[in-house]
């Protein structure tokens, strides 16, 4: 362990660009299947599955808005950097939750929460990519930034907010790894994930993934993170369906690594815990990042979100040099994804950061 940590403070930001690029690499490997079940994924591409980028929306590499609103809210984060910077007391949530209505106002015809936005300029991100009804009416009523919402959702769609908040808080360098920022990681996750999901399990699930990827954005093993999950869980009486969904994972990576059956008995009927289940299961079973990230979208379930969730998690434990060149090369929005992590590294007094996110 010693090497990775190592390895790890030498490249800490080659992983994170790799947790973002590699979300969108997932995101783009599942979006062709989003909707297929095992059976037909067999059917149409062979025994082993989907093995590389197949045309959706119109090319190879195509997102889905997974990765739309994970870019939304990277800004989301960042603007929030340049207002603190300024003197002002912001509050990461309402930022995280206008940028989400940005991104809704690429969408639908609704303006609610336009600011100036370089995002805003990029037409190829009006385009619609299966967003869920559901989550679209969700953000179409909400007024108040960062209150949670009041639904029974359990979608699993705040889990795309999870990646840059991870990235925000390891590009710090005044943050460390340790209890308090575990907790605070866990809370802010959960929060956010509480946006659009409001059903206990959407909102535990996106804590346990803060917790996660931060950990492994550190260079601790996902052994370690989850022990550490588990330090957050266990005193909460509503964890019980997550610990268990965690635990069969685990036990199904030990007993069944790399097996897609393995992976389809995952998906149920909870979404956020099932993308959570199946991206953990990949990541603890992986070879390499190929390897872990076709598991991730070969079964029934939410194939996008499920290679998004796992391509960050793969992304953030092993790095860029492990995705497949090739996938970075025909990846939409690559440039886009590409200037967001690198502001992160960025002062937010530096000019070029107010002039893009002080607006």
């Amino acid at each position: 362990m010693a090497e990775q940590s190592e390895h790890w403070a030498a490249n800490s930001a080659d992983y994170q660009r790799a947790c973002l690029l590699g979300g969108a690499v997932g995101d783009a490997l599942g979006a062709p299947v989003q909707f297929f079940s095992l059976d037909d994924i067999v059917q149409q591409y062979g025994e082993r599955g989907v093995l590389d980028y197949m045309p959706a929306y119109g090319r190879k590499g195509a997102v889905t808005d997974d990765t739309q609103r994970l870019m939304f809210t990277a800004e989301g984060i960042l603007r929030y950097r340049v207002a603190s910077a300024r003197g002002e007391q912001p509050d990461l949530r309402s930022f995280i939750h206008r940028a989400d209505l940005r991104w809704l106002s690429t969408q639908t015809t609704t303006t609610t929460g336009q600011q100036r936005s370089f995002l805003l300029a990029e037409r190829g991100l009006y385009s619609q990519r299966a967003a869920r009804d559901s989550f679209l009416a969700v953000l179409s009523k909400s007024q108040q930034g960062g209150v949670t919402a009041g639904n029974q959702y359990q979608f699993g769609t705040g889990l795309s907010r999870i990646a840059p908040l991870a990235v925000h808080f390891v590009s710090d360098t005044r943050k460390f790894w340790g209890e308090a920022l575990r907790a605070e990681m866990f809370s802010l996750s959960a929060d956010i994930s509480a946006l659009s999901d409001g059903h206990v399990n959407g909102r535990l699930t996106g804590g346990a993934l803060g917790i996660l990827l931060l950990g492994l954005l550190y260079g601790h093993p996902p052994e370690a993170c989850l022990a550490r999950i588990d330090e957050q869980l266990r005193p909460n009486k509503d964890s019980q369906a997550l610990r268990r969904a965690i635990d069969h994972a685990v036990e199904l990576a030990n007993a069944q690594p790399n097996s897609a059956s393995a992976a389809e008995s995952l998906c149920g009927d909870s979404m956020a815990l099932d993308v959570f289940s199946v991206a953990l299961y990949s990541l603890l079973c992986a070879e390499d990042f190929a390897s872990g990230l076709v598991l991730s979208v070969n079964h029934s379930g939410l194939s996008d979100s499920c290679g998004a969730l796992a391509g960050q998690l793969l992304g953030a434990w092993r790095g860029l040099d492990d995705i497949p060149q090739h996938w970075l090369q025909d990846l939409e929005h690559k440039a886009l994804l590409d200037c967001l992590a690198a502001d992160f590294l960025k002062s937010p007094e530096d000019p070029l950061m107010k002039q893009r996110y002080g607006g």
